[in-house]
């Protein structure tokens, strides 16, 4: 990189904030921001647990787009992050990274973002340059770009430049409590029906995890043929995001897995993350996946035999209804 180059980027450092900052950076808004995108800087010392040093958050409407910087030194000791209104910077960097956000579309828990990130080594060759088009989880990381110290100055080893995205809830909305009633059904094909229920409650966009209490099945009542005397457990869990919207529906985020086994064995069938629109006090119900997978039993005579889940449960459906209902306003949790 030339000499004027590099003037010109210590002329912007020097209004970059510190490691310990974390500036806000804001495109001027032609309509209301509704999601918050965080870079954040991550970095591994030679002992101890990787730690956050940095962030810097940039807040975006619908197609908008805003942009952020990260510089460091060497070492990875000297770090400065944000934009124009920090005030300090570092010596000398080594490594810049100019991070640009597109907001292309925002639902729960499906924050559509185009990421353009260009990064610039002192003595490295030129500036490179990436595109992702992202489908973000809201809170989920995503790791940008990673960079390895070639000094040990402050014990430094590595660091990790990742994105994430926050909705940002409407002031008017906001810390409303929501009451979530979940039933796991299931029935074979006989019509015979099992079911097991959790409830909720959480305010509105907090992620709220759930558990069922175990099915249990015998292996001599699902295949009789297979001369094998065992207990299969069904253990269906995960989590649930609700947001009101303005015209009293409800956005939802419903994720979901599942594991099979028993004592000798166990395996995970692929659940799923299902988004969809409700009404309060609607049930909804969202069918999981066929059991799938396979794990090792042992018959009474110690012979060993192969349990097929999707075979033993061929004839069985299972589905979660989900029924959210908001609390009143101003009540507590």
């Amino acid at each position: 990189m030339s000499i004027n180059r590099w003037i010109a980027v210590l002329s912007f450092l020097a209004l970059l904030a510190t490691a310990t900052a974390s500036p806000s950076v804001q495109p001027d808004p032609a309509q209301p921001a509704v999601t918050q995108m965080v870079l954040r800087v991550l970095v591994t010392p030679d002992t101890g647990p990787t730690r956050e040093v940095a962030s810097s958050n940039v807040a975006l409407a619908i197609g908008q787009s805003g942009s952020t910087m990260f510089a460091t030194s060497a070492d990875l000791c000297g770090r400065g992050i944000g934009g124009a209104g920090a005030t300090d910077h570092i010596g000398s960097p080594r490594h810049v990274w100019t991070v640009r956000f597109t907001l292309n579309a925002a639902e729960i828990d499906r924050i559509a973002v185009d990421v353009d990130v260009e990064r610039q080594d002192d003595g490295l060759g030129g500036a490179r340059r990436t595109l992702r088009q992202l489908i973000l989880t809201e809170g989920a990381p995503h790791i940008l770009d990673f960079v390895e110290s070639s000094g040990r100055t402050c014990g430094q080893a590595s660091a990790v430049l990742e994105v994430s995205a926050v909705a940002i809830e409407s002031p008017a909305l906001s810390r409303r409590l929501l009451n979530y009633d979940l039933w796991l059904t299931q029935r074979d094909g006989t019509g015979r029906e099992w079911t097991r229920r959790e409830a909720r409650t959480a305010e509105q966009g907090e992620r709220v995890d759930f558990r069922f209490q175990p099915l249990m099945w015998s292996t001599t009542m699902l295949m009789p043929s297979l001369g094998i005397d065992l207990t299969i457990d069904e253990r269906v869990s995960g989590s649930i995001r609700g947001r009101l919207r303005a015209d009293g529906q409800l956005e939802l985020s419903l994720a979901t897995s599942r594991r099979l086994g028993h004592g000798n064995g166990w395996t995970g069938s692929e659940g799923g993350t299902k988004v969809f629109t409700a009404r309060a006090g609607e049930a909804v119900s969202v069918e999981l996946p066929r059991m799938g997978g396979r794990s090792l039993a042992l018959s009474a005579a110690g012979t060993p035999a192969l349990l097929d889940y999707q075979e033993l449960f061929k004839s069985h459906t299972t589905a979660v209804v989900l029924v959210v209902s908001p609390l009143p306003d101003g009540t507590n949790r």
